[in-house]
């Protein structure tokens, strides 16, 4: 894995990771829209990136983190078409990938749960199943 990392508030804006040496391909984007309707996720609520690309997240300063970069990248973040400086860095603390699968298994059953009507604890008769949570009052 390689990590980056960026003190600059600016980064925080970031739109797109790419190696600078090569004009085709970006290693992690989004679009300049999602910049203010969605702020990057902190590390601890990241995933491990898919296989030669990258995630962006916060955690005090901006991080890159890639799996196998070739030696020869440059890795290049850019914040609203604003080249911001970044640096190799130690790795944060991610997700991992039981505590992912741990967290998804727990959403997927406790949400099958709801549509099928039953709150997934004891519970007096005036309560239901919405789709998003159990109500009672």
């Amino acid at each position: 894995m390689n990590c980056y990392s960026s003190s600059d508030p600016a980064a925080e804006n970031a739109t797109i990771v790419y190696d600078f040496n090569v004009h085709q391909g970006d290693f992690w984007s989004r679009g300049v829209e999602d910049v203010q309707d969605q702020p990057l996720p902190h590390c601890s609520s990241t995933s491990l990136p898919r296989e030669t690309q990258c995630t962006v997240c916060l955690d005090k300063v901006v991080y890159a983190v890639c799996r196998k970069l070739k030696d020869d990248v440059v890795l290049t973040m850019e914040a609203l078409e604003r080249h911001i400086k970044i640096s190799k860095s130690d790795c944060p603390k991610l997700l991992s990938d039981g505590e992912r699968h741990s967290l998804l298994t727990h959403f997927t059953l406790h949400k099958r749960l709801l549509h099928s009507g039953f709150c997934p604890r004891p519970s007096p008769s005036s309560c239901w199943a919405s789709s998003l949570a159990c109500v009672c009052i």
